[in-house]
């Protein structure tokens, strides 16, 4: 039995031509980040019809479980964007975002706990007339897989009752002979997917911050010089058709990056180190690119690249741009998914970004 499942998923893999049909137009969201909230609001606003939904990003968990308004949503520029965006009948789904698996275990095994945290959110959604939300809950432990089951049905089934929707934000699943040398014997994951398939109404997938996940596929591309993806086109594929094993396609949205990271890269002989430095925008990646005297090129992963020295170091910036988001676009149309979320804009992007986003 497992040898047919695998069987079948590489050759899903390699089959570029999916038999999937795009049944229905590809949607567009975007996460809006706080902390570039001015840059990033204006451009929302400029390019609105594009998009069928838009995530502020982002409320977040306090320690104590409570949730923050870390953007202060009720305050410029948002207001702006917000009653724009309501105008052309675009959504306004904000998004939640906590990391502390700990206190999600906690929360999650305790049914009041659960219920009084799904009553805040519920509350937060009402009072704020917004279309729905978007829980992004990164790091939970294995041990909160029934729980945070448990707690989607309850939020779900009030969320419903107010006719608001429930989005829900997972961090990427791949084949695990893909992501592992020698592949575990006991595997086990805090996503539920059978859970978030049934009781979430769009599930979107963050493929990306790939860098080095996919040993498989590092092996291959690490011969043709520096591999350090944001999202290998590649590697998105594969962790979309494995995702839509157990989980609706039509609910599947892909997430895309528009950003990119500086390393300090060190060659070992057989391998490159890379220590995360900074991230960069599109645009600052590119201006530093004029000042160094370098042209980035298309990369082993579809996206940009190049390198320079400083101080007798090796510098590599790796980045998106319009055509890397292009690609993507591309293939959840081929994927028959029901849109791509664009994380994030800064106010910095490829001026070419909204000729992909079709």
């Amino acid at each position: 039995m497992k040898k047919i499942f695998y069987i079948f998923l590489v050759t899903a893999i390699l089959t570029p031509a999916f038999s999937w049909a795009q049944t229905k137009k590809l949607e567009f969201s975007v996460w809006v980040p706080y902390w570039k909230k001015t840059a990033a609001t204006a451009e929302v606003k400029n390019h609105l019809a594009q998009f069928s939904t838009i995530s502020p990003f982002s409320f977040e968990m306090t320690a104590d479980g409570q949730i923050r308004d870390a953007m202060k949503i009720k305050e410029a520029p948002w207001t702006e964007m917000i009653t724009a965006a309501r105008k052309q009948g675009v959504k306004v789904v904000p998004s939640i975002m906590w990391s502390d698996g700990a206190m999600m275990d906690k929360i999650f095994r305790n049914r009041n706990l659960r219920e009084a945290h799904i009553k805040d959110i519920v509350d937060l959604v009402v009072t704020g007339k917004f279309d729905g939300i978007d829980i992004d809950y990164e790091n939970k432990p294995a041990s909160s897989y029934y729980g945070f089951a448990a707690f989607l049905r309850s939020l779900s089934l009030k969320l419903q009752a107010r006719n608001k929707t429930l989005v829900c934000t997972i961090e990427p699943r791949f084949a695990p002979t893909s992501k592992y040398r020698e592949v575990p014997t006991d595997i086990q994951y805090a996503n539920n997917y059978p859970a978030i398939n049934k009781y979430c109404d769009e599930i979107r997938v963050m493929t990306y911050e790939q860098t080095t996940a996919d040993w498989k596929l590092t092996n291959q591309k690490i011969k043709l010089g520096y591999y350090q993806p944001l999202a290998d086109v590649a590697w998105v594929s594969k962790v979309a058709v494995f995702t839509s094993q157990e989980i609706n396609r039509e609910k599947i949205v892909l997430g895309v990056v528009n950003y990119g990271y500086e390393y300090e890269v060190t060659d070992n002989g057989s391998i490159y180190n890379y220590k995360r430095l900074r991230s960069l925008s599109y645009q600052a990646a590119m201006e530093l690119a004029k000042a160094e005297g370098v042209t980035p090129k298309r990369n082993s992963a579809g996206e940009l690249s190049f390198a320079y020295k400083k101080d007798g170091a090796t510098r590599l910036v790796w980045f998106s741009d319009a055509q890397a988001i292009a690609d993507k676009v591309a293939l959840a149309k081929k994927l028959g998914v029901k849109g791509v979320a664009l994380f994030r804009l800064d106010g910095e992007s490829d001026p070419k970004l909204w000729r992909a986003l079709k």
